[in-house]
C-alpha cells in the first residue's frame, strides 16, 4: 500500500545539508480538528481525509504535478522503526522531527526525493511523508516550512476548515479504507510499456561514428535540450519544468553521462502513463527529426522502426492510453503520476 504522497510548493530555498531553520510561509490557516493541528498553506489548496486518522493537503489541486503533504496520527515514535531509521532531526515549534531522506530517479519530471518522518508534539505523535520531484534539484526538506507554522489545538471529531483559497473535501473524498492502485489489463506484448514506458534505440549506420558534437547538433534541431546528464524534450508549457521525451547516449549497452563518445546507440524513451495523450506526438516528432538529422536506424521492441511512418509505435501508445483509461486513470493526471512503477 502506498502512503499518500507529499510534494510541496517550494517556499524557501533550502541549501543541501542545511535543513535547520525553515522560514514560515505566508498563507491561509487550515484547521484539522481530527489531528488537533492548525497550520498555514499558500492557496490554492485542497484538504481531504485519506484514512480515518490522517489528512492530506493538496497544494496543486487538479494540477498535473502532485504537491501534497500527508499527516497521520501515530503511536509514540520513540523506539519505533521510523525513529530508529532517522538520520536527521529538526526542531519545529517546540516539537522534534526525526526523519530520513530517500532519492530515486523519476519520470519526465526528473529525480524524486522523499522525506519520511516522525514528529513528536508534546504528548502527541504524527508520521509525515513529503515527496518532491524536480529536474534540477529535488529537496524534500522544504516540507519543513509548512510544519514550522503548526500549532497544537484540541482534538475533535469534526471536518477540517479552510480559508477562502482552499477547498475542503477533495474529489478523492474521505475514506476509512486503504486506497487501492488500479490494475489495467495490459495490451498483448505491452506489459512493460504499460508501466515503464516506450523505448526506441537508434544505432549508427555502416561507417558512422556518433560523437557528442553530432548529438548536440542533432538534438538541438530535433527539439531536445541538454539536462545535467542527458537530453530531453520539454513539455509545451516549459514553465512546468517537466520533460516529455528523454534521450540517453549508450556505450556497451549502458547509459553514460558526461561522455564524449563514440556512442554505440541512443535510447529515446517516453511514458504514456505519466504524460497527457496529446504529448505522444512530441515523441513521434522527436524520433523522426532525430533520425533525419543523424541517419542510422531505429529499433522498437526488437524490430526495425520506420521513424518517418511509425504507425506501429503510435498504435501501441494509443493502446496503453486506452488500457489506463479503461480503469479510470487519465494518463498525465495527478492520479497517474502517483502510480508506482
Amino acid at each position: 500500500m502506498r502512503t499518500p504522497v507529499v510534494a510541496l510548493v517550494l517556499l524557501t530555498a533550502c541549501a543541501p545539508g542545511a535543513p535547520a531553520g525553515p522560514s514560515v510561509p505566508t498563507g491561509e490557516r487550515i484547521t484539522i480538528p481530527s489531528l488537533g493541528l492548525r497550520l498555514s498553506a499558500p492557496p490554492p489548496y485542497a484538504v481531504y481525509s485519506a484514512h480515518a486518522d490522517s489528512m492530506v493537503i493538496d497544494l496543486n489541486p487538479g494540477g498535473r504535478t502532485a504537491r501534497m503533504m500527508s499527516l497521520a496520527a501515530a503511536p509514540s515514535p520513540k523506539g519505533s522503526s521510523c525513529s530508529e531509521e532517522a538520520t536527521e532531526h529538526s526542531k519545529l515549534t517546540g516539537g522534534d522531527l526525526a526523519y530520513r531522506l530517500e532519492r530515486k530517479s523519476g519520470g519526465s519530471g526528473g529525480a524524486e526525493e522523499t522525506l519520511y518522518g516522525c514528529w513528536q508534539q508534546g504528548e502527541r505523535s504524527y508520521t509525515i511523508r513529503c515527496d518532491h520531484q524536480d529536474e534540477w534539484r529535488p529537496d524534500a526538506r522544504f516540507c519543513l516550512t509548512l510544519l514550522a507554522t503548526a500549532e497544537v489545538i484540541e482534538v475533535a471529531d469534526a471536518p477540517p476548515t479552510v480559508g477562502p483559497g482552499g477547498l475542503a473535501g477533495h474529489p478523492l473524498g474521505s475514506s476509512t479504507e486503504e486506497p487501492t492502485e488500479p490494475e489495467p489489463a495490459a495490451p498483448v506484448g505491452l506489459e512493460k510499456e504499460l508501466y515503464e514506458g516506450f523505448r526506441v534505440v537508434l544505432t549508427p549506420g555502416a561507417g558512422q561514428v556518433w560523437l557528442i558534437k553530432d548529438l548536440e547538433r542533432a538534438s538541438t534541431s530535433s527539439g531536445f535540450q541538454r539536462t545535467d546528464d542527458f537530453w530531453a524534450v520539454p513539455a509545451p508549457d516549459s514553465s512546468s519544468g517537466d520533460f516529455v521525451v528523454w534521450l540517453e547516449p549508450m556505450v556497451d549497452g549502458k547509459s553514460v553521462s558526461h561522455h564524449d563518445g563514440p556512442y554505440d546507440s541512443l535510447l529515446v524513451t517516453y511514458s504514456a502513463l505519466k504524460n497527457p495523450p496529446d504529448r505522444a506526438r512530441l515523441y513521434i516528432d522527436a524520433l523522426r527529426e532525430l533520425t533525419e538529422a543523424l541517419g542510422g536506424t531505429a529499433e522498437y521492441r526488437g524490430a526495425p522502426l520506420a521513424a518517418k511512418t511509425p504507425e506501429r509505435l503510435r498504435a501501441d501508445i494509443e493502446s496503453v492510453v486506452a488500457a489506463w483509461q479503461a480503469v479510470g486513470v487519465e494518463p498525465g493526471s495527478v492520479q497517474a503520476l502517483r502510480i508506482d512503477l
